[in-house]
């Protein structure tokens, strides 16, 4: 992987979303990439919003996340593996 982080930066590992925004490098590095590992200790569907758009044309993704969520994300997965599985069985 290429570093996509502006070189200006005092620290190129570190994205603070002031200078270095998140949504910014993330849609750059899905540009050229056909599979997505992510570990995230806090996931929220309000982000994923904001990236998900990046995400449509990666076949491979995969999500380990913490259990620290709001009920609307947890709503919308449960919703997502219901259709899921629905899908499996027909």
């Amino acid at each position: 992987m290429h570093n996509i982080i502006p070189s200006d930066s005092s620290n190129s590992s570190i994205i603070d979303n002031r200078r270095v925004k998140f949504h910014d490098i993330f849609k750059e590095y899905c540009k050229d990439t056909s599979r997505l590992k992510i570990a995230s200790g806090y996931f929220y569907a309000s982000g994923f919003d904001i990236v998900k758009n990046s995400l449509k044309d990666i076949p491979k993704i995969q999500i380990v996340m913490g259990n620290e969520t709001d009920l609307e994300t947890v709503t919308q997965m449960d919703m997502g593996y219901s259709e899921s599985e629905n899908d499996i069985c027909q």
